[in-house]
């Protein structure tokens, strides 16, 4: 029995203990995790975070650490776009307005080219207008730098010329890598200081190419003709006649086509209206070789020339160069000789097609190219182009120069080797022939057509325009008008370059805030706090509170109740 109720003594529920206050400990325990949760919600409304370390979510919290500071990063990237931005908005708003200025320019000129403008009046406009240029171009500066008054030493180096400015960025396993936008000052440039600006001269241009440009030639080998004496008077007997042979477009290469000619007693009759046979002077000789000719089909016209006969080629098919020659005369011993034909004063016998050009220096930059087409008899047409590196490797050269009518000979013939044509200089001039191996069958009636002479630049000025004076005596207004051209469409197409880069760099500025905003609202998705539910939670945690407070204090009520017991 006593055994049983120490064992109801050890369950029941309610014993109390001087010992262990198990309701106290409970409740005290129950307070402790409500004020740990309590301080957890605080924490969360103090700082709106609900993820603040590594201890909260270690995956939050590292992907958040992590893109907080990529949109550092980026933040710099953006404030660098607009450094950019500034600087292009700047520079194209100076090419902006000197597009402007050079359109009033182009347009004083214009009117200065009318009869009886009063050109001096016209210039102090110009000068006007001169200041205005000078003065956009050194006020378009930005933070000390300025794209269109530089000092590059040589303009034409990309190496030199190129400027880089922050126009994008990558975001990769490395972290962000900044982009950069390449801008080549040779196209954006007004004044250099070293030459080369838009505004000034252009090396770059070719001049006249040595002498090619604006040449348009179709040349045929020249008619060949042969002038012989004539010796008369002459009286042909019945049985007297005079033969020799024409020969047309005899070359190296082939040789060509003979005409027999027959000239006797019936033909001196029929031709003059005689009987007698007689021949008394040059004229009436023509008459009868002309006659002579004519039966046998030669191609060929007879003209008096000082006293002496010209065999001419007639030839009309097709180009028309060719030769004549007479050889293997007979007869004409009874009438005292051949009448001259015999005796060959002077020959040309054509040739083969030529022609020549004025040489002038030039210099082929490392992006100018320029070509020419031509044709050689009846082949088929060509092109060729020529650029700095084929100057530098035919010439030996390492700066594009061809100085000489020799070193322009050397380069054209390796342009144009095995297409029949021959080059050649003497002194300043050089020339083009057809080369006499080209086509067996043409011989002497060769012909080479040359044109189409172009270059990448066109026309680029050759004066400065601070330079220009349409008052000055001899001032060639038509050179200024197209340098002013030129002028202007290398200024159009600087702005246009700027242009493009604006758009590019303000394309980005635009996505880059964007993007850092959704960056932001990311993160907080990960590690913000729902202060809706933060405080909706407060305010449930804080009741629980005072509930636990309630408990622990009824819970120490018991040890109260023990200690009345031993007053009693």
């Amino acid at each position: 029995m006593a055994h049983d109720v120490q064992n109801s003594i050890l369950r029941w529920p309610n014993m109390s203990s001087i010992h262990t206050n198990a309701g106290a400990t409970i409740a005290l325990q129950t307070l402790r995790n409500i004020g740990s949760s309590l301080s957890e919600t605080q924490q969360q409304i103090g700082s709106g975070l609900r993820v603040r370390s590594a201890a909260d979510n270690a995956a939050y919290w590292s992907i958040s650490t992590t893109m907080k500071s990529d949109g550092k990063a980026i933040a710099t990237v953006s404030d660098t776009l607009g450094l950019s931005a500034a600087k292009v908005d700047v520079a194209y708003t100076g090419m902006k307005a000197a597009v402007d200025v050079l359109s009033e320019f182009k347009a004083k000129i214009v009117a200065a080219t009318e009869p009886g403008v009063d050109k001096a009046k016209v210039q102090k406009e110009l000068d006007q207008l001169k200041l205005q240029l000078s003065s956009i171009a050194s006020s378009a500066s930005f933070n000390g730098q300025n794209w269109l008054t530089t000092e590059i030493s040589d303009i034409y180096d990309t190496a030199l010329s190129n400027v880089s400015l922050v126009s994008s960025f990558v975001r990769n396993d490395a972290g962000v890598a900044i982009k950069t936008t390449d801008v080549d000052l040779a196209f954006v440039s007004l004044f250099n200081a070293a030459g080369g600006g838009a505004l000034q001269v252009d090396e770059r241009g070719l001049g006249m190419i040595g002498g090619l440009r604006n040449q348009v030639r179709d040349v045929t080998a020249s008619l060949g003709w042969q002038r012989v004496d004539f010796v008369g008077p002459a009286e042909f007997a019945a049985a007297d006649q005079i033969s020799f042979d024409l020969t047309l477009d005899a070359s190296v290469n082939s040789g060509g086509q003979t005409f027999p000619v027959t000239i006797d007693r019936a033909l001196v009759d029929t031709v003059l209206g005689t009987s007698d046979g007689k021949v008394t002077n040059v004229g009436q000789w023509r008459a009868i070789v002309q006659a002579a000719l004519t039966n046998a089909s030669v191609p060929v016209s007879l003209n008096v020339a000082g006293g002496d006969l010209q065999f001419t080629t007639t030839e009309s098919v097709g180009h028309v160069g060719s030769s004549v020659a007479l050889s293997n005369w007979t007869g004409g011993a009874s009438i005292g000789g051949m009448l001259g034909i015999d005796n060959v004063l002077m020959t040309n016998d054509g040739g083969y097609a030529t022609t020549s050009f004025n040489f002038s220096a030039f210099r082929v930059h490392q992006e100018a190219l320029f070509e020419f087409s031509y044709q050689v008899n009846g082949e088929p047409r060509r092109t060729v182009g020529i650029d700095r590196a084929m100057v530098d490797a035919t010439l030996g050269t390492t700066d594009g120069k061809v100085t000489t009518a020799a070193d322009m000979v050397t380069l054209l013939q390796a342009a144009t080797a095995g297409t029949g044509v021959v080059w050649s200089s003497a002194g300043s001039t050089y020339s083009l022939s057809v080369e006499p191996r080209a086509d067996r069958e043409m011989g002497v009636r060769s012909f080479v057509r040359f044109d189409s002479v172009i270059d990448n630049f066109g026309y680029l000025p050759d004066f400065n325009i601070l330079d220009v004076d349409i008052a000055a005596p001899g001032a060639d207004l038509t050179n200024y008008l197209n340098g002013i051209e030129g002028m202007l469409k290398k200024v159009v197409n600087g702005a246009a370059i700027l242009g493009s880069v604006k758009a590019r760099v303000d394309l980005q500025s635009d996505f880059t805030k964007t993007l850092l905003q959704t960056i932001s609202s990311g993160v907080g998705r990960l590690v913000d706090a729902d202060m809706n539910e933060a405080s909706t939670r407060l305010k449930a945690i804080q009741s629980q509170e005072q509930i636990a407070i309630q408990s622990l204090s009824i819970a120490n009520t018991n040890a109260q109740n023990i200690l009345s017991l031993f007053r009693q």
